[in-house]
């Protein structure tokens, strides 16, 4: 049965028929959006990864910052902190994701809903762009278009933050635990 259909609206076809259970039907957002969840999809190394994601804003402007797809836990949250004044943009495909991102936030969030591969953004908008595990997810030609649009709207000078999977961790103990993968 094909329930991915249903979340198509506006959706990527990859993210709805492989996501649609992790970020677009209410029940499964809400409980991956735990620290104790997200940090075991991270082989316990959230904040470790969040942390050296929030240091590479050090020395940034602070006001023209894109957060491109929210991000389960608190990362959206320490980033209007490290931003304020600044409003943080933050861009997702999907709408559940956008009304997530914005219970967690009492500061200025500029929330727009939009396919990253094809971003409504004038050139060079940005100072800074933070992917915080999204691409991985993305097929090669989804990645590649998501890419070329950050480094379009990015500018000149401006710094683009990654944060994803590295290398397979074979040896880790979870890794070797098929379930766990």
């Amino acid at each position: 049965m094909d329930l991915y259909r249903h979340f198509i609206d506006g959706i990527p076809v990859y993210l709805a028929r492989h996501y649609w259970r992790a970020y677009l039907w209410r029940p499964a957002a809400w409980f991956f959006d735990h620290q104790v969840i997200i940090n075991a999809i991270l082989f316990g190394q959230y904040k470790r990864l969040m942390s050296a994601t929030m240091a590479q804003l050090e020395h940034q402007p602070q006001d023209r910052t894109l957060q491109l797809s929210s991000a389960y836990d608190q990362l959206t949250p320490a980033l209007i902190d490290k931003l304020y004044p600044s409003p943080l943009h933050i861009n997702d495909d999907s709408t559940l994701q956008l009304t997530i991102a914005r219970t967690k936030v009492a500061g200025k969030l500029a929330a727009t809903r939009m396919n990253n591969e094809q971003l409504g953004y004038k050139d060079n908008s940005f100072n800074t762009i933070i992917i915080f595990f999204l691409l991985h997810e993305m097929p090669a030609k989804a990645r590649r278009r998501t890419l070329s649009e950050c480094l379009r709207v990015l500018a000149p000078e401006g710094k683009l933050i990654i944060t994803e999977y590295a290398s397979l961790p074979e040896k880790h103990l979870l890794y070797r635990f098929p379930p766990s993968r």
